[in-house]
């Protein structure tokens, strides 16, 4: 892994957008193909990105769900409930290992690299 050093940039062929990782790029083209892997479990619907469908449990949220103490807020699962919690909590457990940063989701600490 390359931290903190220029980066190659890897351009989409079908809109010239750019990007620092192919990782991204991979990403991004579902866009362009159409492949919708992620399913719901509760209602069915398909998503291109797995981010995409974690969002969308958050609207399945009801009385069973898994509730926020620090405020009203539910979530379909646990694991988005403890992920949540981490913004009350301040939890920063992703360590930058070159400078004196920290980050609540890993996903920041890789975009910060």
């Amino acid at each position: 892994m390359r931290i903190h050093t220029e980066e190659e940039k890897y351009q989409c062929g079908q809109c010239d957008k750019i990007f620092s990782n192919r990782s991204n790029l991979k990403h991004h083209m579902a866009i362009h193909i159409d492949v919708k892997p992620y399913k719901c479990i509760q209602c069915n619907k398909v998503f291109s990105h797995k981010s995409s469908l974690s969002d969308h449990l958050w609207s399945h949220a009801g009385e069973s769900s898994y509730k926020c103490n620090f405020y009203d807020k539910s979530f379909a699962l646990e694991f988005y409930l403890e992920c949540h919690i981490r913004i009350h909590t301040e939890m920063r457990s992703y360590q930058c290992s070159q400078y004196n940063e920290s980050f609540i989701y890993n996903n920041s600490l890789i975009s910060h690299m």
